[in-house]
């Protein structure tokens, strides 16, 4: 399996970023993180995260939001219409790539005070430089106004896309240089050459100090906008690595007081899995901070949830969804659990009665509410929200839980707006990975002992039994999980069972990884 080299630096981590701001591009939200002496409040934010506020120093604090992907446009405009993206705007996830281009322009025309789409506000590029070893792009850019009429005769015919001696700046010429960072300078105009324009060996001192912030250089004096992109494993393995050195940054969901309780990440930090979960699920282990590997993926995550709610549902949010499935009753009569199968008859010490045995399987039940619901959509809403929730985190605790098993890691993190620091999420996590270990972490009596012939000889009388341990470290809020309990089910002296923790700023690892790798 690849192993990848994460960028990480664990020194200087909340050093002064006042200058930069990033966007986590996904499938269904964008994750914002900037910088600024107070939360910013907008129409377009429908949830406030102020309570995510990371302190940096006395007078900036590191805020973050998100907004629907359909509202990019919206996103930019509230950065730049509050000066949030000052001199860095740095991208992260699926969109990063798709959205490159639209984010740099739009900042750029905002830097330089013109307006996008009119006819006389376009920008020329004077030099450029470009080093494919590095995947970094650095343009001289001016306008109609920075350029000297006198040297020029082209102005007389400003509209046209050819100047003398100048490019056009669009998303053509930027494509044709394939870049993972673009600097863009600016070319004053009415002074003197020798201080507006970058040499090739100017653009590429800089490039190398890139962490030189002198304001005395006149490369920085002259940089206005860097616009970068970066690895979306990257930034949520920085991002998690970051959270280990801000306090209260991690929980754990308690059930048997149902609550959720703080807790610091102590040394040694590594090995972990951490499962980040968003429209789809990217499944990784770290060794140690410079390095991770990708262990597994599923496609059946937080997307998969909206979707089949929308159908069934109808156009219900996220928020909606996990308000109708909350409920006291823990019983979801659509499930189809062992005693429906089996009846009366006696079932094997291993497998309880209520065990689940297929989510949404109990049709008798769902064609007995759809008879008798007279209008009344409420049940059934509430069962089939509940139902939705528990397919999704049960299968995804029992994949991480065996990955855990695999890899011999018993630190679980659970992270990604699937999540949203949702109570009822995160305990269906928890129970996910948890239920599947009572069931299925068995130990087999006489395994080694049995042969072909045995077996053949009297099947009954070899039959393979199975001990179960007695857990009492850990406690459920739920009959069903406390009737496991009354089995004699003892851990072995090395086996521990695998701690599942959530971050606080669970969906957006990606976007504080991507802020402090800029």
């Amino acid at each position: 399996m690849r192993t990848y080299k994460n960028e990480f630096n664990i020194t200087n981590i909340l050093e002064k970023k006042d200058d930069c701001c990033s966007l986590d591009i996904g499938g269904t939200l964008i994750k914002v993180v900037y910088v600024n002496d107070k939360y910013i409040h907008d129409d377009n934010i429908k949830e406030n995260t102020e309570n995510l506020m990371i302190k940096m120093n006395a007078n900036k604090n590191i805020y973050l939001t998100f907004f629907d992907i359909s509202k990019l446009d919206d996103t930019l405009c509230f950065l730049l219409r509050n000066n949030l993206i000052k001199k860095k705007i740095m991208l992260t996830g699926g969109g990063a790539h798709k959205y490159f281009y639209h984010v740099l322009e739009k900042a750029l025309y905002h830097k330089l005070g013109l307006g996008i789409n009119k006819g006389d506000n376009k920008i020329y590029v004077s030099k450029y430089v470009y080093d494919e070893k590095l995947s970094l792009f650095s343009i001289l850019v001016c306008t109609i106004k920075s350029i000297d009429v006198n040297t020029n005769n082209d102005l007389n015919n400003y509209n046209s896309n050819n100047i003398e001696g100048l490019v056009l700046f669009d998303k053509q010429f930027v494509d044709k240089f394939p870049s993972d960072t673009i600097k863009i300078y600016f070319s004053k105009p009415n002074t003197d050459k020798n201080d507006n324009n970058i040499n090739d060996n100017n653009i590429n001192d800089n490039n190398n100090n890139d962490n030189n912030n002198n304001d005395n250089n006149i490369n920085d004096n002259n940089m206005i906008l860097t616009c970068g992109r970066k690895d979306e494993m990257n930034c949520i393995m920085n991002g998690i690595h970051t959270l280990f050195n801000v306090d209260k940054s991690f929980f754990k969901c308690e059930r048997f007081l149902n609550v959720k309780v703080p807790l610091r990440i102590t040394s040694p930090f590594h090995p972990f899995i951490i499962a980040n979960i968003g429209s789809g699920i990217s499944i990784l282990k770290s060794n140690g901070y410079d390095s991770y590997q990708r262990i597994a993926g599923t496609a059946i995550g937080g997307g998969t949830l909206m979707g089949l709610a929308k159908i069934i549902l109808d156009n219900i949010s996220f928020e909606e969804l996990i308000k109708c499935a909350e409920d006291k009753n823990k019983n979801i009569s659509f499930d189809l659990k062992m005693k429906h199968i089996i009846g009366d008859a006696p079932v094997d010490g291993c497998i309880h009665a209520n065990t689940l045995a297929s989510c949404f399987g109990c049709i008798r039940n769902i064609l007995k509410e759809r008879k008798e619901k007279n209008g009344d959509n409420k049940k059934i809403h509430h069962e089939v929200a509940k139902g939705l929730i528990q397919m999704v985190s049960y299968n995804i605790g029992y994949m991480v839980y065996l990955l855990s098993r695999m890899h011999n890691v018993k630190r679980i993190f659970f992270s990604g707006k699937y999540i949203s620091n949702h109570e009822y999420i995160m305990e269906s996590l928890t129970h996910g990975v948890y239920y599947y270990y009572l069931h299925f972490n068995s130990k087999v009596n006489g395994v080694d002992k049995i042969n072909d012939v045995n077996l053949n000889n009297n099947i009954a009388k070899n039959t393979i039994k199975r001990e179960l341990y007695n857990i009492k470290d850990i406690h459920f809020n739920d009959e069903d999980m406390n009737s496991y309990l009354s089995y004699n089910y003892r851990l072995k002296d090395n086996e521990i069972l695998p701690q599942v923790l959530f971050p606080k700023h669970d969906g957006f690892l990606g976007a504080l990884g991507c802020f402090f790798l800029a």
